[in-house]
C-alpha cells in the first residue's frame, strides 16, 4: 500500500487544482480503506467484510451530511441550484431524532450479484438497536455504492469544489478521482451511421460438389495440434464489380500470394470445440438477438447448447437487472436516452466474437452487459464479471475507450488478471500512436490491445495487397502498446434479412481476438489460460512481418488461430480444363462458378458474355435481349441494346452523413425505420450526428 500513499497526494492535489479552475460539480469515485493490512475484500472473512460494509455505510453518511450542509456550493453562476440536489428536500426531513434515536441512512447497494455474499442489512439494523441508531434505506443518486477493488471499497459521490475539499478530512478516505463520463470516451467503430444495404450485393454460389476438397484435415491437425477441426466453406461476396472475401478466412491461414490458376481460400478453419464452455462477456451498447436470430442460435437440446443473454444494464454506477424481453434485446441507458444512438454496435461486436455463422467462436456463451460508458459503470461491469464468470474460462471484450486515467479501473484490472480473467480491448481509430496517451484505457496494464488492418471499403479479390496494411490516416491506432492486429472490416450477408451488414474499426478486430482466444481455451481445457499465457500464445501463433505501413515500433503481427497452411482452390477457368463448372453453372471471369438459375440479377450478370463469362468452362448467356442464346427476350419496354434491363451500378459514395447511390442519385434505403422527416437531409437520407466519436 506504500505506492498508494504517494499516489494520494499527487492525484488529490491535481484534481483539486483542476476544480478550482473549473469550479464545476462532478461525480467522483471515492475510495474507502479500512486498514491497509486488509486482504482483498472478496478474500476476507465474512466478519471482516461486515465491518468494512458498516464502515463504508458510515462514511457515506458522513459525506451525505457534508453535501447537505454545503448545498449552496452547488449553485451555478446564475444562482440556481444544481437539480441533482433535489433529492435533499426529500431526505432532509428524515434526518431527525426519533424516540431518542439518531437517524442514519442505509445506502442501498444495487451492485450485489448472484455469487457473492450480500450486504447484511438486517444484521446492521439489529446492531443499530444497541447503538440507538435508526437506519432508513436510501437509494441515492448523490452517494451510492460502486464495488470493492483490491482491499478498498469504491463509492460514487456528486461533489462541488467546496465539498470535494471537505471530504479530505473524513477518516478512511484515501483516494478519489473524477469520473470519466460522456465527454471522454469513444466507441471504436469507423461508421457514424450503421445500416444494411438491401440486397444489391450477393455471395457467389460457388460450386464445389464436382471437385475434390482441396484442403486436407489431417494436415491441418498435424500442424495445429487441435483435437479436431471444422471447416466453414464461405461463399464470396460480390459487390459493385468487386469480389470480396470473408474476414474469418484471414485468421486461419498464412499470407495469401495470388496464383495464376488458383483462387483465394475463403474458408474458415477452426477447432471443433469452437469456444464451447467458455464465457465471452461483451461490455458494450447492448445486444439485439431479434435482428439476427440466425447468428444467435443457442443450439437448444444439443450437446453444444449455450447461453446467449443480456445480463444487465449498468448506468450511473448501478446495476439494473433486465426483464424477460430485455434478456435478448437490450440497449444501454445512455443510448436509449440520447438523440442519436449507435445501439447496434454491441450486437455487431457479439457476432464477430461468437456469432453462429459469422463469429470466430461459434459455440461460446455470450453475456452482454449494456453499459453507460463512465468509469464507475465500467467498474461495476468488471465486478459483475468477477462474481459471475469463471477464472481461466472467461474472456472479456472492451470495444470502447476512456480518455481519462482511472486508478480504480487499473486496480480492478490487476485484481481480475491475477484471478485468471482475460481482457481484450480495441486500440482505437484515431490513426495515432496510442502509447503517447497514457490516460487511454487501451494503454492500461492487463489488456490485450488490438489494432486493425485494412479498415476500408475497397478490398480487391484478385490482390490481397490492400488488406495487409494499416490505414493510419483514418483508422487504427498503432504503436508498441498494441499487442496484435486483426481484420477491422466487418461485412457479411444476413441470412435473416438477406441484406449486407457492414461496419469497421478496431471495435471488430478486438472481438475476433476474443473469439480466437475462446477457441484455444476450449480446445485445451486442461490448460489454465490467464492474461499472460494467452497473450504469449496469440503472439506465438500470429503471422509475422506481413503488415505494411507500420511505424513507431508497432508489432508486425496478424491474428491467427494456429493454422498457417495456405490452400488455394483451383479456378474454374484453370488452364488444364479439369475444374470446369457443372451443368447449369457458369464460370465467372473471377474464377468461381455461379448457379445460372440464381434469382439475383447482379450475381447472374457475371454469367453474361458481355461481362466476360468464361464460355469454355461453363454455360454463358448473351446479355442483349435480341440474341439467340439470351436469357431474356425483347419487349416494347426493353430495347435490343438493353442488357436484360440491367445497368450495373457504378459507385457508392460513403460520406459522414449521407449515403447516395450515384448511379441513380437516389438514397440507399435503410434497414431501420425512419420515424420522422426531421431525420432526413435534403436528399431524403436519414442522417445522424453523434456527440461522441465512434471508431
Amino acid at each position: 500500500m506504500a505506492n498508494y500513499n504517494k499516489l494520494i497526494t499527487i492525484i488529490v492535489l491535481f484534481n483539486y487544482c483542476l476544480l478550482k479552475v473549473l469550479a464545476e460539480n462532478n461525480y467522483y469515485i471515492v475510495s474507502i480503506l479500512r486498514n491497509k493490512n486488509d486482504n482483498n475484500y472478496d478474500d476476507e472473512k465474512e466478519q471482516v467484510q461486515k465491518e468494512i460494509d458498516k464502515l463504508v455505510n458510515d462514511r457515506m453518511n458522513d459525506i451525505y451530511d457534508i453535501i447537505l450542509e454545503n448545498k449552496d456550493t452547488y449553485a451555478f453562476e446564475n444562482g440556481t441550484i444544481d437539480e441533482k440536489l433535489n433529492e435533499l428536500s426529500k431526505t432532509s426531513e428524515l434526518r431527525q431524532h426519533d424516540n431518542n434515536k439518531k437517524t442514519k441512512f442505509l445506502f442501498i447497494n444495487k451492485n450485489i450479484f448472484n455469487k457473492t455474499r450480500s450486504f447484511n442489512e438486517t444484521s446492521l439494523i439489529e446492531e443499530s438497536e444497541e447503538e440507538d441508531i435508526k437506519y432508513i434505506p436510501l437509494d441515492s443518486d448523490l452517494v451510492s455504492h460502486i464495488c470493492p477493488v483490491l482491499n478498498y471499497y469504491t463509492i460514487r459521490v456528486y461533489l462541488s469544489d467546496v465539498t470535494l475539499k471537505k471530504i479530505e478530512s473524513i477518516p478512511n478516505i484515501f483516494y478519489y478521482e473524477m469520473s470519466a463520463g460522456d465527454s471522454s470516451y469513444s466507441v471504436f467503430s469507423t461508421k457514424q451511421n450503421q445500416f444494411e444495404i438491401p440486397n444489391k450485393r450477393s455471395f457467389s454460389q460457388q460450386i464445389q460438389d464436382n471437385h475434390e476438397k482441396y484442403y486436407n484435415k489431417k494436415e491441418i491437425l498435424d500442424e495445429t495440434n487441435w483435437k479436431d477441426v471444422e471447416v466453414q466453406e464461405n461463399q464470396f461476396l460480390y459487390e459493385y464489380g468487386e469480389v470480396n472475401f470473408n474476414y474469418l478466412s484471414i485468421i486461419s491461414q498464412g499470407q495469401y500470394i495470388p496464383g495464376e490458376d488458383t483462387l483465394y481460400d475463403n474458408n474458415y478453419y477452426y477447432p471443433s470445440s469452437a469456444g464451447k464452455g467458455v464465457d465471452i462477456f461483451v461490455v458494450d451498447t447492448g445486444l439485439h438477438t431479434s435482428l439476427f436470430p440466425s447468428e444467435f442460435d443457442n443450439y437448444e437440446g444439443t450437446p453444444d447448447e449455450r447461453t446467449i443473454s443480456c445480463d444487465g444494464n449498468i448506468y450511473n454506477g448501478k446495476y439494473h437487472p433486465v426483464n424477460a424481453t430485455e434478456k435478448y434485446d437490450c440497449t444501454s441507458h445512455n443510448i436509449l436516452n440520447s438523440e442519436y444512438g449507435y445501439y447496434i454496435h454491441g450486437t455487431h461486436v457479439s457476432i464477430a466474437a461468437a456469432g453462429t455463422i459469422n463469429g470466430a467462436a461459434k459455440k461460446a456463451n455470450i453475456h452482454a452487459l449494456a453499459i453507460e460508458i463512465e468509469s464507475e459503470s465500467v467498474l461495476v461491469a468488471m465486478d459483475y464479471i468477477k462474481k459471475n464468470g469463471l477464472p481461466h474460462k472467461t474472456v472479456i471484450n472492451f470495444s470502447f475507450g476512456i480518455l481519462h486515467h482511472s486508478q480504480a479501473i487499473q486496480d480492478k484490472l490487476n485484481e481480475m488478471v491475477k484471478d485468471g480473467f482475460i481482457f481484450v480491448i480495441a486500440a482505437g481509430n484515431r490513426g495515432t500512436n496510442v502509447c503517447t496517451n497514457t490516460e487511454d484505457l487501451a494503454t492500461y496494464n492487463g489488456f490485450i490491445t488490438v489494432g486493425a488492418i485494412a479498415v476500408n471499403d475497397n478490398y480487391v479479390f484478385e490482390s490481397m495487397d490492400p488488406f495487409y496494411t494499416v490505414d493510419k490516416p483514418r483508422y487504427s491506432d498503432y504503436g508498441e502498446c498494441v499487442d496484435i492486429f486483426a481484420p477491422g472490416y466487418f461485412q457479411f450477408r444476413s441470412l435473416d434479412s438477406g441484406n449486407i451488414v457492414f461496419d469497421g474499426g478496431t471495435s471488430f478486430a478486438s472481438p475476433l481476438v476474443v473469439g480466437v482466444a475462446a477457441t484455444l481455451i476450449s480446445d485445451r481445457p486442461e490448460i489454465k489460460y490467464d492474461y499472460h499465457q494467452m497473450k504469449q500464445t496469440l503472439i506465438d501463433l500470429s503471422l509475422k512481418d506481413v503488415i505494411e505501413n507500420l511505424k513507431d515500433n508497432s508489432p508486425n503481427r496478424i491474428l491467427n488461430n494456429g493454422k498457417h497452411i495456405s490452400y488455394q482452390p483451383p479456378r474454374c477457368n484453370h488452364s488444364s480444363g479439369k475444374y470446369s463448372c457443372s451443368n447449369n453453372s457458369c464460370c465467372s471471369v473471377h474464377g468461381f462458378c455461379i448457379d445460372s438459375e440464381t434469382s439475383d440479377k447482379y450475381l447472374k450478370s457475371l454469367c453474361y458474355i458481355e461481362n466476360e463469362c468464361q464460355s469454355e468452362f461453363g454455360i454463358c448467356y448473351d446479355g442483349y435481349c435480341n440474341y439467340d442464346n439470351s436469357d431474356y427476350r425483347c419487349t416494347d419496354e426493353f430495347s435490343s441494346n438493353t442488357i436484360n434491363d440491367f445497368e450495373f451500378p457504378t459507385e457508392v459514395i460513403y460520406s459522414d452523413l449521407d449515403f447516395i447511390d450515384v448511379s441513380t442519385e437516389s438514397p440507399l434505403s435503410f434497414e431501420e425505420d425512419i420515424d420522422s422527416d426531421d431525420d432526413l437531409n435534403s436528399d431524403g437520407v436519414k442522417t445522424e450526428i453523434y456527440n461522441k466519436e465512434y471508431y
